[in-house]
């Protein structure tokens, strides 16, 4: 979750691997295997939610990810919904 935050919060800017790596896991040695598994996680989940097949999420080759501001906000609402619905 703390990846989406993340995103969310740069606001259609770009964030790094390298950023979210250091911020999302501090301290701690992961490999980008970690940080991948992670964005596929989101991906399936906003899409899930959504009911789309589409992911507010680019990957921007060499440079980072990228949450798309318009479809995010439908996205993170449907998500929440879809959460909600289990308590």
């Amino acid at each position: 979750m703390q990846v989406l935050v993340h995103l969310a919060a740069a606001d259609n800017a770009i964030v790094s691997r390298d950023y979210l790596m250091d911020n999302v896991w501090g301290g701690v040695v992961v490999t980008d295997f970690a940080l991948s598994r992670c964005i596929y996680q989101l991906r399936k989940n906003l899409s899930e939610a959504a009911g789309s097949d589409i992911s507010p999420i680019e990957t921007l080759p060499k440079r980072g990810y990228r949450l798309d501001r318009a479809a995010g906000r439908v996205y993170l609402s449907s998500l929440f919904k879809w959460y909600a619905k289990d308590f």
